[in-house]
Order: structure tokens, then C-alpha cells, then sequence
């Protein structure tokens, strides 16, 4: 993702939402996102998958989604085995989701012509 930088240059971001202190950096925010396997997740795994250039099916993704009491711990964290307990995705009953099937296609209509009479002639 890319944001806007004083004099028009632009950063590209990954992270959570902070804001930048500093000259010039005045209410602007720096955004990451942590992503994981989502393969497994019983309702993240049936949106659409992207593909490799061979066909061969790529890694489903989630984005975890830090709660709000855990956000100094992360950002503060140094052992990477605790960092690790952090990553998961949030647990199905936590999404507001319902079926939601497609409507059936209209049949198309043949054109036939013009009525027949009922002879060959």
C-alpha cells in the first residue's frame, strides 16, 4: 500500500496504524497489515483464491486482527515465540456471515424464426 509523503514522494507500508511524529508528518498515519495461512479457516477459506502462473492454487490469506488490549504488547514485543501467539486469525463465530448463494440465471431464449403453420409448405 502507498502513502502520501511530504514534497509528493510516496512510502510504501506494512504495519498497524500509527501516527508519525515529526516536521511535516502532521496527522498523517503509517498502516501495516499482518497476514496468515487462512487455508484452514472454515469461513476465510471460501472466498476466491488467486493462482500461480502454473494453475497451482496460491496460500489463502487472512488478516489478523489485533484487539485493542493487545496492541502495546505487540508493538513492544522482542521474543519472537511470544510474537508467534499473536498471529492467529480471528475465530469463526467472531464474523458476521449467512449464506448468500447466487440467483439462478435466466434460461436464455432461442429465436426460432417465424411461427410455423403447420405444412412443410
Amino acid at each position: 500500500m502507498e502513502h502520501p509523503r511530504p514534497l509528493g514522494r510516496t512510502v510504501r507500508s506494512r504495519g498497524i496504524m500509527a501516527p508519525l511524529a515529526g516536521a511535516g508528518w502532521s496527522g498523517i498515519l503509517w498502516r501495516d497489515d499482518v497476514h496468515v495461512s487462512a487455508d484452514e479457516h472454515p469461513v476465510l477459506n471460501q472466498f476466491h483464491r488467486h493462482f500461480n502462473d502454473d494453475g497451482t492454487p496460491k496460500e489463502k490469506r487472512g488478516v489478523v486482527i489485533f484487539q485493542p488490549h493487545q496492541y502495546d504488547e505487540w508493538l513492544n514485543c522482542r521474543n519472537p515465540e511470544v510474537a508467534r501467539t499473536f498471529l492467529v486469525l480471528l475465530p469463526p463465530e467472531d464474523y458476521a456471515v449467512a449464506p448468500a448463494p447466487k440467483p439462478p440465471r435466466a434460461k436464455a431464449v432461442k429465436e426460432s424464426g417465424p411461427p410455423s403453420s403447420g405444412t412443410l409448405f
